[in-house]
């Protein structure tokens, strides 16, 4: 709180769906997805806003393969930041391997899942791992959404929840095949009224949707967007890499925007 006692806004900004890859490697096998490059477009893009977001969450999919390579990777890159950020888990990434590289990122609450709370900023973020070992779809397991369910009950404080997949249908079938399984407690959770909103990453486009009746924000990647026909991606369109911005205002409203990080060129003023 500051000295008038009214709450500030925060401004949160989420990474999505890195795909990185180790050095000298290319995701997909292609040279010109250049997912490190791409990372490196936004780090440097978020460093040099203003205003800075006082916090970034990253929704997962850091690695490709989840190999210690990538992430050790991931994390030259990602320590470039000049904001904290966060990590969670996507179908790609390795839990164990992700917790031998970051090790400083102790907020974890779970040796098995990468799911804690953020509770020192005017607002409250939950933060879910909804991966499934092995599969590309997404889902809260009974014990997941124990500790879920607890925690919401624990605190009426306004609050958002991350995670990677996300639970509405987009415009391809093939990612509505493999998002969020439906569930109903996750929906109930989402409807209370201090839930603000749902956040997502896992399809490279941008979209949203209602859930719960709330916002669900899933926002665009950094990698590339594939393309997609009859179901199939049959190639990757190189369009400009891209993060999301949420802000929480103190009148408990909460805007997002997506930005499109182009060429970056600095120059003297």
């Amino acid at each position: 709180m500051n000295k008038n006692n009214i709450r500030p806004d925060i401004l949160i900004a989420q990474i999505t769906d890195t795909h990185i890859v180790g050095k000298n490697k290319h995701w997909m096998g292609l040279s010109g997805s250049n997912t490190a490059q791409r990372l490196q477009s936004v780090i440097e893009h978020i460093n040099y806003s203003i205003p800075k977001p006082d916090i970034i969450i990253h929704t997962g999919d850091i690695s490709d393969e989840g190999d210690i390579d990538s992430y050790s990777h991931a994390k030259e890159l990602l320590d470039k930041l000049s904001v904290k950020y966060y990590l969670t888990c996507g179908n790609h990434d390795n839990f164990s391997n992700l917790k031998k590289v970051f090790t400083e990122h102790s907020y974890f609450l779970n040796p098995s899942f990468a799911y804690y709370i953020i509770d020192d900023l005017p607002i409250r973020i939950i933060v879910l791992d909804s991966q499934v070992s092995g599969e590309e779809f997404g889902a809260i397991c009974k014990r997941r959404m124990e500790w879920l369910k607890e925690v919401v009950a624990s605190s009426k404080k306004d609050t958002l929840i991350f995670l990677h997949h996300f639970p509405i249908n987009v415009k391809d079938n093939i990612f509505n095949e493999i998002n969020l399984l439906p569930n109903n407690e996750l929906e109930s959770i989402v409807s209370q009224k201090n839930i603000l909103g749902i956040f997502c990453g896992h399809s490279h486009y941008g979209a949203a949707g209602i859930y719960g009746g709330k916002l669900c924000w899933i926002s665009p990647s950094t990698a590339p967007v594939h393309i997609i026909n009859n179901n199939k991606c049959i190639g990757l369109t190189l369009s400009s890499p891209s993060y999301s911005l949420h802000k929480y205002y103190s009148s408990g409203n909460v805007t997002s925007n997506s930005i499109a990080v182009d060429n970056i060129i600095f120059k003297h003023c």
